[in-house]
């Protein structure tokens, strides 16, 4: 199993970069699990709450981390609609995710 606990910095993808490039260098293999967790500062309908589209990452900041995540086929593991953070102004929102290799979804509830 692959853990990739994730910051990426709201300004750039370079953590999804070097993550990218450490998997090149180390393909897993399709027995391998790969869970991607934590802080992620991209908001996207497919995770972010309809009443948070405002907070919508851009198509250039958020499509690498989607792309990356078609590539190594890694799944939404949290259902659509769970905050991961209360603002200062008590907001909920979804920066942080937690994603998992397609064929391990059954392993966690």
């Amino acid at each position: 199993m692959f853990i990739f606990n994730i910051y990426n910095d709201c300004h750039h993808n370079d953590s999804l970069t070097i993550t990218n490039n450490y998997l090149s260098a180390h393909p897993p293999t399709p027995l391998d699990t790969l869970l991607w967790l934590k802080d992620f500062n991209r908001h996207h309908p497919l995770w972010e709450s309809p009443n948070n589209r405002h907070l919508n990452s851009s198509e250039d900041s958020v499509r690498p981390l989607l792309d990356l995540l078609h590539d190594y086929n890694l799944e939404l593991a949290l259902p659509l609609g769970i905050p991961t953070f209360e603002t200062s102004t008590h907001k909920w929102t979804r920066p942080d995710n937690v994603w998992l290799s397609h064929h391990a979804l059954n392993l966690i509830i």
